[in-house]
């Protein structure tokens, strides 16, 4: 059932804080740290994937996006992208 439920639009468990609703428990209960504060994480994060993004990002490979216009540097494409928007 509750696997189902990740292919349908029903999302029965919902944030006392916010109203924002979720198809999981699991998921409502990773949402709750948002508003607890709770980082059971390394460097302080609340999600294991923010942990793995900023891992991947800051500490492998370093600054490896570069703008072909001004040649700022940056450890994520979609923040180069974002900053080449500012060109247009």
């Amino acid at each position: 059932m509750q696997h189902q439920r990740t292919h349908s639009s029903e999302r029965p468990f919902s944030c006392s804080y916010c109203e924002k609703t979720f198809n999981n428990n699991n998921s409502l209960k990773l949402h709750l740290r948002v508003h607890s504060g709770e980082k059971p994480y390394r460097k302080a994060f609340s999600q294991g994937s923010h942990l793995r993004t900023h891992l991947s990002h800051v500490h492998a490979g370093g600054k490896q996006f570069i703008c072909d216009r001004c040649g700022k540097r940056y450890s994520d494409k979609r923040n180069l992208t974002l900053h080449k928007c500012g060109y247009a």
